[in-house]
């Protein structure tokens, strides 16, 4: 039951999106991301750990796209910048731990439509 958004869900999800990412960007525990030191030493561990962790350990060669701390920013804050808690993830990993984890979107209610949004989708 697929199918695009009507026009005005369309625009409803944007907006909620939007507001999402808006939030998001004033998250003090981000703001590390931005940083140069961060930049380099992301490069510099991605260089050395080219392949994803969670792939590899069954067998498949990915690529890795992310650098994911193991205990996250916000939990433990001094370990921002620990390369012993980080891993080499691809993007498809770090996405599923993520919301394995700390719900991701789900529990922020992004992504998600409400139940008058799914009544207006166009049919396919």
């Amino acid at each position: 039951m697929g199918g695009a958004l009507c026009s005005t869900c369309a625009g409803e999800k944007a907006a909620r999106r939007m507001a999402f990412d808006k939030a998001r960007a004033k998250d003090p525990f981000r703001k590390i991301y931005a940083t140069a030191r961060w930049k380099r030493e992301r490069f510099a561990f991605l260089a050395a750990h080219p392949a994803c962790e969670e792939c590899a350990a069954v067998g498949i060669a990915r690529a890795a796209e992310v650098v994911d701390h193991v205990q996250t920013v916000r939990e433990r804050p001094d370990l921002a910048f620990d390369a012993r808690n980080w891993r080499a993830l691809c993007w498809s990993c770090h996405s599923r731990k993520t919301a394995r984890e700390d719900s991701g979107f789900a529990r922020r209610g992004v992504g998600r439509e409400s139940g008058a949004a799914r009544q207006h989708r166009r049919p396919p």
